[in-house]
């Protein structure tokens, strides 16, 4: 997937680091009044794996921009991490290992931040059993403020465009 910001990857490996077979559907959501960003995407990933074992899924980006400063912006249900080009931030988040024991029942042991990456570790999965995890992806040109800044971070979270099956 392209994007201003650099070609966007999502992969799923064993433990062991082999590739596992996966299918992915990429969602363009719309900017919404109360989240102007430039741009957003909802990626999502769909194993089904076929024994209890853990699986690494990554989104990883090659970068088309000089990258000036990123920082890890965690929140309740959410796993993010954020880089910058002077005023352009993109953001790239995952649900985290609260969101994923409540509603989809797996355990996630290990987040990890990297150059250009957020990885996620989970476990717990039913062999045979339909998988999906979402990655959000956003960014925008800001103006250099604090409100601005906080918009990608809003935008990346995937837990939101999500409703649990017990709120339903």
């Amino acid at each position: 997937m392209k994007t201003p910001f650099g070609d966007v990857t999502v992969n799923v490996k064993r433990k062991d680091g082999s590739e596992v077979e996966t299918d992915m559907w990429i969602v363009k959501m719309g900017s919404e009044e109360k989240i102007p960003v430039d741009g957003r995407f909802l990626i999502e990933t769909l194993l089904v794996p076929e024994t209890d074992e853990e699986y690494i899924f990554t989104c990883s980006f090659m970068p088309s921009l000089d990258i000036t400063d990123e920082g890890v912006e965690t929140g309740e249900w959410l796993e993010l991490k954020s880089w910058y080009s002077g005023l352009f931030k993109w953001s790239i988040g995952t649900v985290d290992d609260e969101w994923l024991l409540a509603v989809r029942k797996v355990n996630a042991n290990h987040a990890e931040y990297l150059e250009h990456s957020v990885s996620i570790t989970i476990s717990g999965f039913t062999g045979g059993k339909p998988f999906m995890l979402p990655f959000a992806v956003a960014w925008k040109e800001t103006d250099g403020t604090s409100e601005q800044d906080v918009l990608t971070w809003l935008a990346a979270d995937p837990s939101m465009m999500y409703v649990p099956d017990y709120m339903k």
